[in-house]
């Protein structure tokens, strides 16, 4: 155990460490968070195939981007996007429960805000918190309409909204290694719109998974 950190490290995918209880931007490698996200199923695999964490996340940024008009503000697309990226270091908690795990939302948003850190974005305001939260329940609603059987009592039902109805040709099946492509692309691009570095850019991994879906629609 490092004693210059808080609590313990997991390892993660290309062999870095990060410490979930001590969680800061350096120790973040966007190519990882990318590729665990493409391999967590969404409603803890309660679907009829397996959709993403990843996938669910390039749906909110699409529904900002269309949906809700936000298509020139990058910041936000931005956010959305990585709204659900500390659940690559600290897993998906399905939300009936979340809120009662105790210290679960404190060491979440500190995960987030890490990340967010890396990849150039700080001071989130409520405005923006809320606008995320209404593309994520937009995209909820689709998914569990498109994935699942919920029924008529389901809380969720009351977020439906018919000009939803196209955004469902979104969730199909996709090669994991396509995903980990299109979210660290959809990233890096967002990323260039507000005249943030894109570190991965030149990492052996993402060059090689550019050379395999350049040019492929995202």
């Amino acid at each position: 155990m490092n004693m210059d950190r808080k609590g313990d490290f997991i390892g993660v995918y290309g062999g870095k460490k990060f410490w979930p209880l001590d969680p800061r931007p350096e120790d973040v490698d966007m190519i990882g968070v990318a590729h665990a996200l493409s391999q967590v199923c969404r409603f803890n695999g309660h679907t009829k195939f397996h959709w993403s964490i990843a996938q669910h996340s390039l749906l909110v940024e699409k529904i900002l981007s269309e949906y809700m008009g936000q298509h020139d503000n990058y910041r936000i697309r931005l956010i959305g996007l990585l709204h659900d990226a500390s659940e690559a270091y600290i897993s998906d908690l399905l939300r009936p429960f979340k809120k009662d795990v105790a210290g679960y939302k404190e060491i979440e948003e500190a995960v987030e805000d890490s990340i967010l850190e890396y990849c150039g974005l700080t001071n989130i305001t409520e405005k923006e918190h809320e606008m995320v939260k209404q593309a994520d329940n937009s995209a909820l609603i689709l998914e569990a309409l498109t994935l699942m059987n919920p029924g008529e009592d389901w809380s969720m039902m009351g977020f439906w909204n018919d000009k939803l109805e196209p955004y469902k040709q979104e969730i199909k099946k996709e090669d994991t290694s396509y995903i980990k492509y299109k979210f660290t692309t959809k990233c890096g691009n967002l990323m260039d719109k507000l005249n943030i570095q894109v570190p991965w850019r030149q990492e052996t991994e993402y060059i090689g998974l550019e050379q395999i879906y350049n040019g492929s629609e995202l």
